[in-house]
């Protein structure tokens, strides 16, 4: 058995053990299980492939984001003496993902067998985990509900814009049976926008930045919605079940206004006023509404802004994965809480700096591939 086949086994062994610990462990233990397997992955191949180059800084474009909100997030809690344990878990809650995804990428060469492999892991993680609740529980349509709709939707993208159908059929099942109504808002929208790109192919440049403005106008809106109480009156009208969330919202924003001069309360505040009221529900369940209260306007205005950043940075038909993957995050991002789901954030990820990696030496002549290429030097 030569070295190549051992490593391609560890690959194997710690992609497995870091998808089991993202999903059947919780709290702290699972960002420090993750930690430890990232860290012995770039021991085992960093003798060999894992290196970055000058003009690999590029990837780190993704990270800018959730790096500013961290940073202005725990300068805020410091200005505002509200300074908590759940700011420094954030810390590690958004930043550990992108960390964990660029090792794997960086030393993987072929990244579609490391995408596949991803998917066939979860899959069968998820399989394993609704026949334990289906034996204990019987069955009930609420035990199918599950975050992984959100990462087998991630997955279905990939596999779309590749080109890779019969691997696109198998997401279909999973996603209906996670039962999340987000994630079919936002696969319907990705579908509708990469139809329409696929259609005007001239004007992508355009259908980028419209659809920027449109999500950004959206988020603010949202936002704004629910101080106003819009969206419950919307709700009310239109019957829609809203599992709890506006009772939630409606708790935080008497504790807050909405005004351009409203600056948050800093990093990881909404988890710890959870916390400290013992709400039943332990997430606010709306990322956009954290990122408000947490920052307040001008910094979801500059969070915003940084997005269209990568947008133009990678305003490329080759980065269609990367770009369809922001836009499915902006929508699940407007009822739930995906900054913590650390096995989310590491598919989308992996996803997005696979497609920067695949195109990033020659981005404006190749067309996407079916297969991403393969890196000389790297383990195939």
């Amino acid at each position: 058995m030569n070295k190549t086949i051992k490593l391609c086994k560890s690959e194997l062994l710690i992609l497995i053990f870091i998808s089991i610990s993202a999903t059947y462990f919780s709290g702290i233990l699972r960002y420090i299980l993750i930690a430890m397997a990232t860290v012995i992955y770039f021991i085992i191949k960093n003798k060999t492939v894992l290196s970055i180059s000058k003009t690999d800084r590029t990837y780190f474009y993704l990270i800018l984001p959730p790096l500013f909100y961290v940073i202005l997030g725990v300068i805020t809690s410091i200005t505002h003496h509200s300074l908590n344990s759940y700011t420094f878990r954030y810390c590690i809650f958004i930043l550990l993902p992108f960390a964990t995804a660029l090792i794997l990428v960086m030393s993987t060469g072929n990244t579609y067998r490391l995408i596949t492999a991803q998917f066939c892991v979860h899959a069968v993680i998820y399989i394993i985990r609704m026949c334990t609740i289906f034996l204990k529980s019987g069955f009930r349509m609420d035990l199918l509900e599950s975050s992984q709709a959100f990462l087998f939707s991630l997955y279905s993208i990939y596999f779309l814009v590749n080109k890779k159908y019969k691997l696109l059929l198998f997401t279909v099942p999973f996603i209906l049976l996670t039962n999340k109504r987000i994630s079919f808002a936002g696969l319907a929208l990705v579908l509708v926008l990469y139809m329409i790109i696929t259609k005007f192919n001239k004007n992508y440049q355009k259908i980028i930045k419209l659809s920027f403005v449109a999500a950004a106008i959206i988020v603010i809106f949202y936002v704004w919605s629910i101080y106003s109480n819009t969206l419950t009156n919307l709700y009310a009208r239109f019957n829609i079940m809203d599992m709890g969330r506006l009772k939630l919202y409606n708790i935080f924003k008497a504790t807050s206004e909405f005004s351009l001069f409203y600056f948050g309360d800093g990093l990881g505040s909404v988890m710890n006023k959870l916390a400290i009221i013992r709400y039943p529900i332990t997430n606010l369940h709306s990322d956009w509404l954290m990122c408000y209260m947490e920052i307040g306007l001008l910094g979801l205005l500059i969070y915003l802004l940084l997005y269209y950043k990568i947008f133009k940075k990678f305003g490329n038909k080759n980065y269609m994965t990367l770009y369809l993957a922001i836009i499915y995050l902006f929508v699940i991002y407007l009822t739930d809480n995906v900054m913590i789901y650390i096995n989310i954030l590491i598919g989308f990820y992996t996803i997005t700096l696979s497609t920067i990696k695949v195109h990033i030496k020659n981005p404006l002549n190749e067309k996407t591939p079916t297969v991403p290429h393969k890196i000389k030097g790297d383990d195939i």
